[in-house]
């Protein structure tokens, strides 16, 4: 958002362009209304047999493994090289899986008996407890060295390449007022007869005021977790010194203070015109 607001980056550039034009010839072979398709449509039109193809992360192949009648293969989405003729100038190299964990573990710092939490995730990250979860479960672990599923080793991530850059539909943020603007004129740029031109000269009329509404209610959702944090911080050091429970109060200060950082770099944003 500060970027695009700034005039930093933009839908314009040589780079977004190729990225719709990639979008728009892949989207060419989807079945007309694909858009209004949802993900568990997908999954529920290839388990019928109405798909060719599903694309899915690792965590979907426990699913097709148990509820389709019939076998199914698994081939990473094929991406322009960089020596490709047309893509290839906008293109990094093979896109990097590594880095990118669904789930962390961790103790929280009040815990009564760390020493027995962090004993246990020792034994729940352990390449063993790792292997056994990986099969009965058919997802992936990011325990170095725990075995893939049954079946599934095409799933191994991959670690060399380019780590993935931002989203361009401002998903989840704000009010998602950009995000629906980028969604309500996207049919512009998709299929046989899109055109990245008018769908880009849309967004460049409609996105900076639905960023501004965006940020808005993003900074302001920033004043009110000051202003609760304040009143914790406050309790918190009503308690007497020699009270364990006193000393939360830094964690609050310390994200008070990320709140309010953040806070103060987007408000000159507003101002922006």
């Amino acid at each position: 958002a500060a970027l695009q607001l700034s005039g930093r980056i933009g839908y314009e550039t040589p780079a977004m362009r190729s990225a719709l034009e990639l979008m728009r010839e892949v989207t060419a072979l989807m079945p007309p209304g694909f858009t209004q398709l949802q993900r568990d449509d997908a999954l529920f039109a290839y388990l019928q047999g109405n798909a060719l193809m599903f694309y899915a992360g690792s965590w979907d192949y426990g699913v097709l493994v148990r509820d389709a009648l019939f076998p199914t293969g698994i081939a990473r989405l094929p991406l322009p090289a960089m020596d490709d003729p047309r893509y290839g100038p906008h293109m990094l190299g093979p896109f990097s899986e590594a880095g990118s964990p669904e789930a962390m573990l961790g103790v929280v710092r009040t815990s009564r008996h760390p020493e027995v939490a962090i004993d246990f995730l020792r034994f729940l990250s352990s390449r063993r407890i790792a292997s056994i979860f990986s099969r009965n479960s058919y997802r992936i672990s990011a325990v170095v060295g725990a075995e893939l599923p049954p079946g599934a080793e095409a799933l191994a991530p991959r670690l060399d390449g380019e780590i993935n850059g931002f989203v361009v539909d401002y998903f989840v943020f704000g009010a998602s007022a950009a995000n629906s603007t980028f969604h309500r004129h996207l049919h512009l740029a998709l299929g046989p007869r899109g055109d990245s031109d008018v769908f880009i000269e849309k967004l460049r009329e409609e996105m900076p005021g639905a960023l501004r509404r965006d940020v808005t209610h993003h900074t302001s959702r920033l004043q009110r977790d000051v202003w609760r944090l304040d009143t914790a911080i406050a309790l918190s050091l009503t308690l007497p010194e020699d009270d364990p429970r006193r000393a939360i109060w830094t964690r609050h200060a310390e994200i008070q203070h990320q709140r309010q950082t953040e806070r103060l770099r987007l408000t000159p944003l507003l101002e922006t015109r």
